[in-house]
Parts: C-alpha cells; structure tokens; sequence
C-alpha cells in the first residue's frame, strides 16, 4: 500500500483577464476602454481635444504596454467595472 499526492500540473491555469477600465472626459463625456489600446491602436483623443490617450510598450512583463493619459483642461474620469 503507498500513500502520496496527485499533481494537478495538468490542470491549465485559467487566462488571466483584467478588468475593463474606463477612462471618461469630463468635458464632453466621451468614454475609452483603456484594454482596446495597443501596438495596433495606439493613439486617441476625445472629441473635444481634452484627452489623449496613447501607448508606452514595456519590455520583460507579461504585459506588452499600458495607457498614458494625457489633458488640456481637465482631469479624466478613470474607473473600473465592477
């Protein structure tokens, strides 16, 4: 009789997804979702030039990039979904 452990190696991890965050003008409303951006899409503004949002790649992550934010009158909104 043996006695022992089994490895659930086998299993495969789920894929990790990060939530959606949300990144919204407060001059003209307008609405980003900061994971639609990448090396494809790297570049936006809001309708009323306030934001620009862009990419910065990042080397040796398990991400490729994340999202600046930049703006001209006011603050963005920035907020997760729940």
């Amino acid at each position: 009789m043996s006695f022992g452990f089994k490895s659930d190696s086998t299993k495969e991890k789920p894929e990790y997804i990060p939530k959606k965050t949300f990144i919204e003008c407060t001059e003209c409303e307008q609405v980003f979702i900061s994971r639609e951006y990448n090396k494809s899409n790297a570049e936006a503004f809001c309708k009323c030039e306030n934001l620009h949002l862009g990419i910065r790649i990042i080397q040796n992550s398990r991400f490729e990039n994340f999202v600046t934010v930049r703006w001209n009158i006011s603050p963005p909104k920035i907020y997760e979904e729940k």
